[in-house]
């Protein structure tokens, strides 16, 4: 649904090295884009470089690097960088990633001159619901017990208050995302089922689609998405249970029999997390990520299928994508 005529054709990207960013860079450079990437560590992004990607160093803590980073006039910064931790110990880094760092690229892209600012957020800012989520769900994320879901939401306000201030900006709330590329997201378990770390069956349900699909989505939201509005990215509603079946039958294994309710497997989980020592960068499992494995998280991609074209892919085909890749990575 892009109009070719108005699509913006630079692009200023942050968090282009991980899973979505990288997505959403070779969808830019296929549209002929313009794309400038902030990269911690050039060194470590040369395949983005390949891509034809511009390397800018810098960080979204540093200030005076972002300033540095992003072009001046550049028609879309499109902030994908976040921390998804689910683990009590990056709390607080995870915090200052999620809202400060949002509040400095936001400054940054106004000092540019930036003309539109495409926000990646997620379906967690909207908290716990049993019902169906939509746009106009009230959140309960600020009060939740995860602080994913607090600073995600709290990232969120940042940008409503630029809004507020006259920066033309977009949020998209994508729901679980899988596909190619994917190695320590959902994709890690496909490793730890191989492994048989993961014996069990989990009891929540959770709106899925394809990576590209959401790259798709973000490029049409810099054409033609309303300004101030909030677009839930959503897909293939899918009980966990049938997600582990899935990735069973692709890995040629016996699916796990045993469903675990949500008390007894965080309680499995909270010496696991207990034993990780803080540097590493997330436990196996930890209670955060059972509380979220265990949680009923679906929402209706309908505003986004109609304003933004985003369509859902079935999980089977998510599935073997993602199972794909790792396999030619030698990952599995």
């Amino acid at each position: 649904m892009t109009d070719a005529r108005s699509t913006p054709r630079r692009a200023f990207v942050t968090g282009a090295t991980g899973f979505v960013g990288k997505a959403l860079c070779a969808e830019l450079i296929r549209d002929n884009w313009q794309v400038t990437a902030l990269v911690r560590t050039p060194a470590a992004a040369q395949s983005l470089n390949a891509l034809g990607v511009t390397l800018a160093p810098g960080d979204i803590l540093d200030s005076a690097s972002l300033s540095t980073a992003i072009p001046a006039g550049v028609d879309t910064v499109f902030h994908v960088a976040g921390d998804t931790s689910l683990w009590r110990k990056r709390d607080a880094i995870q915090t200052r990633i999620n809202v400060d760092g949002t509040r400095n690229v936001l400054r940054a892209a106004v000092a540019a001159g930036a003309g539109r600012f495409i926000q990646t957020s997620t379906l967690s800012a909207y908290g716990r619901h049993e019902d169906r989520i939509t746009e106009t769900t009230p959140s309960r994320a600020a009060a939740s017990a995860l602080n994913y879901e607090r600073s995600k939401w709290a990232a969120e306000q940042e940008v409503r208050n630029a809004v507020a201030q006259g920066l033309d900006a977009v949020i998209l709330q994508p729901g679980a995302i899988i596909g190619p590329g994917d190695r320590s997201n959902w994709g890690r378990m496909f490793l730890m089922l191989r492994a048989g770390k993961l014996p069990f069956l989990t009891r929540g349900r959770i709106s899925f689609n394809h990576v590209t699909q959401i790259a798709r989505a973000h490029i049409a939201a810099a054409a033609v998405g309303r300004s101030g509005e909030s677009y839930l990215l959503g897909g293939d509603d899918t009980s966990m249970a049938d997600m582990i079946v899935g990735m069973c039958e692709l890995l040629g294994k016996r699916p796990p029999r045993l469903s675990v309710p949500e008390g007894l497997l965080r309680a499995l989980a909270a010496p696991v997390a207990a034993l990780t020592p803080s540097s590493v960068s997330e436990p196996m499992i930890s209670p955060e990520l059972a509380q979220l494995m265990s949680a009923r998280t679906v929402c209706s991609s309908a505003k986004a299928e109609r304003e933004l074209g985003l369509q859902p892919t079935p999980l089977q085909d998510c599935l073997r994508d993602c199972h794909d890749w790792l396999k030619q990575q030698a990952l599995l």
